[in-house]
């Protein structure tokens, strides 16, 4: 895959390898700094002006070092930008989990010069050129990003630029890096791929243009829409995930055929409700790709018209949760206020308790309506799993959830 490179841009095409996470656990320790109520207003968006003791730690052992590169580059799939400068893989993690990944891609010059660019990350990262090492950074600054320069001496032809890149996610985490190819040699980036590059370029730009038939879909089948038709067959998985806190995830995989340009995954009335997100992954010959797009879903028309009574209303909201949400405590509180308490009630409870005992970051999301539940319908709560309840979140950490009398 080919794409022109101009002074000032940056370059955008990648070679991924996986990102490899490993939880780093700390002795419990009480967080030091007051909370500024007004750290949502200032420029740096995201950017938390105390540390976490995870991060104090953390940056004890590596800020201001060379990272630990680990591991080796494996190509897994590609990053393709649709607009974006970055290669961002941000998200959100539960627990403090030390992350890494390696990315590769190549630069072709006609002529051989020194070209400059600019390395920007919140972590981490470790800068190659044709196998030799340029430089590193490691500001390690939560989710505020970092910038450094560089000289790169490009050789005619292709050159070979990796980057090693890593960070410690704590909840949500800008877990990215952006390459700016400040000024150098007339270049153009050149990303290696298992098939023919016209026909990856085609997958970008069915991706890049691809979007749901409808904004929101109360019923009806949920149908994707690619830009051009793709001039190949292609795999397709679409794995649907709900947002933040939803543990709620399906996978299904189609075949298009070439000359397709629509895709239906089916009934949106099967599909769970909520804002959803829909990573669309296209698969040819080795070659994967994908992009995510989220899109809202509401069984509005299953409901009908809202009941005049507030009881009603209250009885109706019950039903709904009770059969169809989640399942979760919250689901689980609605399910014992409608007096539908039992095993699967139980089981639902029981499927939380793990990332309460493990102390996950918001979980006191889940806790509210556990410890609301045991107060007031414990009755009706399997001994079993009140029991468990009573013992949260168990006996090797400093936070205790004292059982409801």
């Amino acid at each position: 895959m080919n794409h022109d490179l101009k002074a000032g841009e940056a370059i955008r095409h990648w070679q991924l390898g996986t990102t490899a996470e490993e939880r780093f656990d700390v002795p419990d320790a009480p967080m030091k700094g007051e909370m500024d109520p007004f750290f949502f207003l200032t420029k740096h968006k995201n950017f938390i002006p105390h540390e976490y003791p995870c991060r104090t730690i953390f940056a004890e052992h590596y800020r201001g070092k060379r990272p630990d590169v680990r591991g080796a580059f494996t190509p897994a799939r590609w990053w393709l930008p649709y607009g974006s400068p970055r290669l961002d893989l941000s998200g959100f993690w539960f627990r403090p989990t030390r992350l890494a990944t390696w990315a590769r891609t190549c630069v072709f010059v006609e002529k051989a010069g020194t070209a400059k660019v600019r390395l920007g990350t919140c972590g981490g990262a470790v800068l190659w050129l044709n196998g030799a090492e340029v430089g590193w950074m490691a500001p390690y600054s939560r989710n505020l990003e970092a910038k450094v320069e560089f000289d790169l001496p490009l050789e005619v032809g292709l050159n070979e630029i990796t980057i090693f890149f890593d960070d410690l996610a704590e909840r949500d985490a800008r877990y990215f890096f952006q390459l700016d190819y400040l000024e150098g040699p007339t270049a153009s980036v050149a990303v290696p791929v298992p098939i023919d590059g016209k026909v990856a370029g085609k997958i970008e730009a069915a991706l890049e243009g691809m979007h749901f038939d409808r904004t929101a879909y109360f019923e009806g089948d949920i149908t994707l829409l690619f830009a051009e038709p793709l001039p190949v067959d292609i795999a397709v998985n679409v794995t649907v995930e709900g947002d933040f806190m939803s543990t709620e995830r399906f996978d299904y995989d189609f075949t298009l055929k070439a000359g397709e340009a629509r895709l239906i995954i089916g009934p949106s009335e099967n599909a769970p409700a909520d804002f959803r997100h829909f990573r669309v992954t296209l698969k040819a010959a080795g070659f994967l790709a994908s992009r995510s797009l989220g899109v809202e879903i509401c069984h509005a028309g299953r409901q009908g018209d809202a009941p005049a009574a507030l009881a009603d209303r209250i009885t109706e909201t019950l039903d709904e949760i009770s059969e169809f949400s989640e399942r979760d405590t919250v689901r689980a509180f609605a399910r014992l206020a409608s007096g539908r308490g039992g095993a699967d009630t139980d089981a639902m409870i029981e499927e939380i308790l793990p990332s309460i005992v493990d102390c996950h970051d918001c979980a006191d999301f889940s806790l509210v309506p556990l410890i609301w539940s045991r107060t007031v319908w414990g009755k009706d709560i399997g001994e079993k799993t009140r029991g468990r309840i009573g013992r949260l979140p168990g006996q090797d950490t400093n936070c205790r959830v004292r059982q409801a009398k």
